[in-house]
């Protein structure tokens, strides 16, 4: 085999596995749910849109930024604004962490800031499970 043959079939063999790759993490990235506000000022979410992840994205009704709904143990959820308290640019759920990437500043599942530029926890909403529903109280704004 001719060096420039084998290169151009290792390229081609290389762009098919980033591809693979691609799309294996496309499916398991955490989409956006949109959800309806009650007459309480509450989104209703059915444990069942979790499919076996940790984290559900929702569409906040009055913000450009979605909710985290994260499952922690014992039943037990928290809801998340996903604005960083740096400089309110966009965070991203990665792994078992939030991150934002303007600056870096990280945060755990549940809000709480764990490294720099931010000082302050995300900003998180009360949660309640009522009927086999988890309810995530809005404020008023």
């Amino acid at each position: 085999m001719k060096r420039r043959s084998f290169i151009q079939k290792v390229c081609v063999s290389l762009l098919g596995v980033s591809t693979s790759l691609l799309t294996a993490c496309a499916g398991k990235a955490a989409r956006e749910l949109v959800v309806d506000v009650n007459a309480n000022n509450e989104l209703l979410v059915s444990p069942s849109a979790f499919n076996h992840q940790q984290t559900v994205l929702l569409q906040h009704p009055s913000s450009k930024f979605p909710i985290c709904l994260y499952k922690g143990s014992k039943g037990t959820y928290t809801a998340s604004l996903m604005e960083c308290t740096h400089q309110s640019c966009k965070t991203e759920v990665v792994g078992e962490q939030i991150i934002c990437p303007c600056h870096g500043a990280r945060y755990v599942l549940s809000g709480e800031v764990v490294k720099g530029p931010a000082l302050e926890n995300l900003k998180t909403f009360t949660t309640r499970v009522e009927n086999n529903e988890i309810y995530i109280e809005l404020d008023e704004t």
